[in-house]
């Protein structure tokens, strides 16, 4: 996002010149969340946002179910997600007994050996209760992450895809591990529970002002356009960043036992990188969150067929690595916009000038936080109480916290 904004104000671009392509469609929830965080409008081709996507929306339903008995809505969501044989027939018997008697559904599947006496759905439906019973429990005294990972065991939710065995489902099964990723995230930055980031992922999932502009008869066109690398064919950019290309991504981890398909990999990544009609951005991560944990990555690859003298290595703030006038591995300068007639007193530069002149904080500057230890300022974005610090740590890497609640002192 940052490199985005730096190159719109240097070279006059519309959003509509950059595409952010990826491997999986797992991959577009930090890239949703990093263009939402820096006000810069964004659409997903061939896909719908990750908060929008069946699985995801399933297990928040678990959470909601969890936390509320009266949510009728969540429980009949996921009353037979995954199928435990409970019937449409027995479903609506159930509601009716709701309405007639002025309970929730939730109330009418306690009564299901009076409601639907007889029937093989009363042992199915019992012990759907007692897993929801287990779950409330959880929610109550578990902390966010934890219980997600619980909701996904307990449920059979994964269980029930892996069955599948279809390139599908391996998607979903991606989309829930970086589920619990963002809720890991979360958790660090906000030490709450799980109706806390229930209400984050509310505002994730809904206040999408393309989403709003669009039931308005609405269409913007200038976003930036982000896409798996298989929906990208026969499309062109004048800028293209293609991410996360690490080891087991691509090539995928699911195609590495053979060299036929790591060379459909290798075809499949060509295609991203011919879709750059000026410049293409070739990103990979240092670590990545898996299944809630930070592991170290390994560049793919793919990256050493590229003859060296065609890249050039920058970081973060995209500043030349190998430039000897480069201090660190890190900028210790964050880049600002250059003043010019259309840019300067504009809203979103004179803002996060202000938020980082304010903040006392520079980039480069040693810190210490009294749970992650000591790291290095990367980054400032945001103004007043809204400003965020992203600070590499030491022992836990890459962490993007709130200033007014980070508790940072200088090292």
């Amino acid at each position: 996002a940052r490199t985005i904004e730096r190159l719109k104000a240097e070279r006059s671009l519309p959003y509509q010149a950059f595409a952010v392509l990826y491997r999986t469609n797992a991959q577009s929830r930090i890239m949703e969340e990093s263009l939402r965080r820096a006000s810069i409008p964004g659409r997903i081709v061939g896909g719908v946002g990750f908060y929008d996507r069946r699985e995801v929306k399933d297990v928040l339903s678990y959470a909601r179910a969890a936390l509320n008995a009266a949510d009728d809505v969540s429980w009949r969501r996921v009353m037979n997600r995954p199928k435990r044989g409970i019937g449409d027939t027995s479903e609506k018997n159930l509601a009716a007994w709701a309405q007639r008697n002025g309970r929730s559904f939730a109330d009418a599947l306690r009564q299901v050996e009076t409601v639907l006496a007889g029937t093989p759905a009363v042992k199915r439906v019992s012990e759907f209760v007692e897993l929801m019973d287990d779950l409330s429990r959880a929610a109550e005294e578990m902390p966010a992450s934890g219980f997600l990972a619980a909701v996904l065991d307990q449920s059979g939710y994964v269980e029930a895809l892996k069955k599948e065995a279809t390139h599908e489902a391996e998607g979903r099964i991606e989309n829930l591990d970086e589920l619990l990723n963002a809720v890991a995230e979360w958790q660090d930055e906000n030490q709450g529970g799980i109706a806390d980031f229930l209400d984050e992922a509310a505002l994730l999932g809904s206040n999408d002002d393309r989403a709003v502009q669009a039931v308005n008869g609405e269409h913007p066109d200038d976003a930036v356009t982000m896409m798996t690398l298989h929906n990208a064919k026969g499309l062109e950019f004048p800028i293209v960043f293609l991410v996360g290309l690490e080891e087991n991504l691509i090539p995928h981890r699911s195609t590495t036992a053979s060299l036929q398909e790591i060379e459909e990999e290798r075809r499949l990544l060509y295609v991203g990188v011919t879709r750059a009609q000026e410049e293409l951005y070739l990103v990979h991560a240092e670590s990545r969150l898996t299944f809630g944990r930070t592991e170290p990555t390994r560049p793919s690859r793919f990256l050493d067929d590229i003859p060296r003298e065609m890249l050039q290595d920058t970081d973060v703030f995209g500043q030349d690595i190998d430039d000897p006038r480069h201090l660190s591995r890190f900028s210790r300068n964050a880049w600002k916009p250059a003043a010019s007639p259309t840019s300067v007193g504009s809203g979103s530069a004179g803002a996060a000038g202000a938020g980082q002149a304010g903040s006392g904080f520079k980039g480069g500057e040693r810190v210490t936080h009294p749970k992650f230890g000591q790291g290095m300022v990367v980054g400032l974005s945001g103004d007043g109480a809204k400003t965020e610090i992203t600070v590499v740590f030491e022992s836990a890497g890459a962490k993007r916290l709130l200033l007014k609640y980070a508790s940072l002192e200088r090292a």
